[in-house]
């Protein structure tokens, strides 16, 4: 049976069609709208109207029936209540309560973005999940992400991010540890081993470079420099940990028989050190490890000093500490000789002997006033003293080649000493500093040249050449008469002092002066006297390996004359006579 159609549930139906709406067939609709029948339209057919999507989920199978539709009723409500009478709700709310949930959930998401901002602002972990995605943050995020990726194995990228910390802040110890363990995982030992070497200066006072350094150098069979390594450390921080660690990895340093200082013995000295080492050494300061010589026994040393530095070294090729001593021998010095005559004034020469302490092995001595050495005359008799002032001068030798202290006795012993060269000494008809040039040519002729010598010179000076030798002028005033200074010859027809000329005998020339018979030298030289007014006579070995006796006597204040006889094959061959100044 058709029921009326109530106008205000029909308004209704359409206009919430598809939001309030309940299906057709519905039996129990809501009394306030009316039927669920549709309204029939002018013509006279019922309006198809689509249904709307239903608002609960259908029904279970067993709700079904064969007879008419079975559907899920709604709960019952107290109409009082819940406003069941009340007109439907404009079109328009729906849409604005939508928007209130679309504007609570923009709201929960800035609340929650800006608590997520603060969290990876703020904390630790949100500043490493910031650096883990590539933005900058501050170098305590890079050294803990650095450190959880090194955990995790991830070296290469560690070492970015550790590399990205240190550049912010490289004096974190910490930090400059981790990258250093980096750079060892990452087969980088060179680094490793700069940036350690660095913390010593930053850090000098933590422990860990040292250990490290001294890890690398052991692995690197780097043995001294661990050792020198580990001995920086417990200067540097006093940690006994480096004490242990070198007492586990090196060897003992060797020990000496005897601890360095002075002596007045000989020192024997032996070195021993930990079963299955071997010693090294050097006497010079060097280097053991590396220039040392091996220990074979007993070393012997006489006088002097000694630097011995040694070190043991294990099979493995580690060494020990150095062991660094040094000995210094000095053998008592002898005393000097004694004389039997002592010093003095003596009418006659008398024969001195000289005698020395027990354990001497020779005796020199000189009487020519220079100092004895082991070159001079070696003492094996009476010494007869010469004419004149006379300085006797002595020295001991014993068995360790100990040179005593010096004897030095004066004596003078009375006597002719016209012998010796003087000013009366010339060649006939000439005289140094007097006689001019025109007398020396008329004496012996125009020269084959004559030509100016030593120019710019403070006095002009001239050379003549003769057939005989050469002759040497000097102007010693200016607008002066130049005079005779040097004069040398080689002819037998020029007669020099004494009457000696070219081709007398050696022996002859000596016996014309003063001679005392002094002793030689090694080289064959002797002094012939020696005056105190500063006289003297040598005979010397000249250059070309011939000899030559020369005398010398003062003419003035740093002034003097010199005759020498220049001898070949024991004849003379050249005799020379000149003035010269002193220095």
């Amino acid at each position: 049976m058709r029921h009326a159609v109530n106008k205000f549930s029909a308004g209704a139906a359409y206009a919430t069609e598809g939001v309030f709406r309940r299906p057709r067939g519905d039996a129990h609709a809501h009394p306030s709208r009316g039927h669920s029948e549709p309204p029939v339209p002018a013509h006279g057919k019922p309006e198809r109207v689509r249904p709307a999507p239903p608002l609960d989920p259908p029904p279970p199978p067993s709700m079904q029936s064969t007879g008419p539709r079975a559907v899920r009723l709604p709960p019952q409500r107290n109409p009082r209540t819940m406003g069941y009478n009340k007109p439907s709700p404009p079109l328009g709310k729906p849409r604005v309560r939508v928007g209130f949930i679309i504007l609570f959930v923009l709201l929960a998401f800035a609340a929650a973005g800006t608590m997520g901002y603060v969290v990876l602002t703020q904390s630790i972990e949100g500043q490493m999940q910031l650096a883990a995605w590539g933005y900058q943050t501050t170098p305590e995020a890079y050294w803990r992400l650095g450190e959880s990726q090194l955990r995790e194995f991830y070296v290469g990228l560690a070492l970015e991010t550790l590399q990205t910390a240190y550049a912010m802040q490289p004096d974190n110890v910490d930090g400059c540890l981790l990258l250093g363990t980096a750079y060892e995982r990452n087969s980088q030992p060179e680094k490793a081993e700069a940036l350690y070497k660095q913390l010593l200066t930053t850090a000098p006072l933590s422990p860990t470079a040292y250990t490290r350094l001294a890890g690398m150098y052991r692995d690197q069979e780097r043995h001294q420099d661990a050792l020198t390594i580990m001995e920086q450390g417990y200067e540097q921080t006093g940690s006994e940990t480096f004490t242990t660690m070198i007492q586990e990895y090196a060897p003992s340093a060797p020990e000496p028989s005897q601890i360095g200082g002075r002596s007045n013995q000989q020192i024997h000295l032996t070195i021993k050190a930990a079963e299955g080492c071997t010693i090294h050494y050097t006497l010079d300061g060097a280097d053991p490890l590396e220039f040392g010589q091996l220990y074979t026994g007993e070393m012997v040393f006489d006088e002097g000093s000694v630097r011995v530095r040694a070190i043991a070294v294990q099979q493995n090729g580690v060494p020990s500490k150095e062991m660094d001593e040094t000995y210094t021998v000095i053998y008592p010095t002898p005393n000097a000789p004694k004389a039997n005559v002592a010093s003095g004034q003596y009418e006659k020469a008398p024969l001195v002997s000289l005698r020395a302490d027990e354990g001497t092995v020779a005796i020199y001595y000189t009487i020519d006033n220079t100092p004895p050495t082991i070159h001079s005359p070696l003492y094996t008799g009476p010494i007869r003293l010469p004419l004149g002032n006379c300085n006797l001068r002595a020295i001991a030798v014993d068995g360790r080649g100990k040179v005593s202290y010096e004897m030095n006795i004066s004596y003078k012993v009375k006597g002719a000493v016209k012998k010796m060269f003087n000013k009366d000494d010339a060649f006939e008809g000439l005289d140094l500093m007097k006689t001019t040039y025109d007398q020396f040519v008329r004496a012996y002729g125009e020269p084959g040249k004559y030509e100016q010598v030593d120019a710019g010179a403070p006095q002009d000076t001239y050379r003549a050449d003769y057939h005989f030798g050469y002759a040497c002028f000097i102007q010693v005033e200016a607008g002066g008469k130049a005079v005779l200074y040097e004069l040398s010859t080689t002819s037998a027809q020029m007669a020099g002092p004494r009457k000696l000329q070219v081709g007398d005998s050696e022996e002859k020339v000596l016996s014309a002066f003063r001679d005392y018979g002094g002793p030689s030298n090694d080289k064959g030289e002797r002094v012939l006297y020696n005056n105190n007014d500063n006289s003297l006579g040598t005979y010397t070995l000249e250059s070309d390996g011939t000899f030559a006796a020369h005398y010398y006597y003062p003419r003035a204040k740093n002034e003097y004359a010199e005759l020498s006889f220049y001898f070949q094959k024991g004849a003379v061959a050249r005799i020379h006579w000149l003035r010269y100044m002193g220095e």
